[in-house]
């Protein structure tokens, strides 16, 4: 692997610069677009989406032992869905790109 890369983009220092240099050369690079406005009340709507369905995954280690776990076991995949999702469309909405 070594020698490959250094054969294609240059050895030391020079690789990161071979490297970088190559990928903006590529002609997807070139061409990711950016929205230059970003909506923050979106953003926020997105991240207090996320962070409460985070919150909501911690109900249970915070109740203790006489949480009702099956309950709460029950809506984990779903509270991880939204948690996961609402992050990534708060990162969408910050980059001008839609999810």
């Amino acid at each position: 692997m070594r020698q490959f890369l250094g054969a294609s983009y240059g050895q030391g220092p020079a690789l990161h610069a071979g490297l970088r240099s190559a990928v903006q050369a590529r002609r997807a690079w070139q061409h990711i677009q950016r929205s230059r406005t970003t909506d923050h009340d979106e953003i926020r709507r997105f991240l207090v989406l996320g962070w409460t369905s985070e919150v909501q995954l911690q109900v249970p280690s915070t109740l203790g032992e006489s949480a009702p776990s099956g309950f709460f076991n029950a809506w984990s995949p779903v509270h991880a869905y939204y948690a996961v999702y609402g992050v990534l469309q708060a990162w969408f909405a910050a980059n001008g790109m839609e999810g």
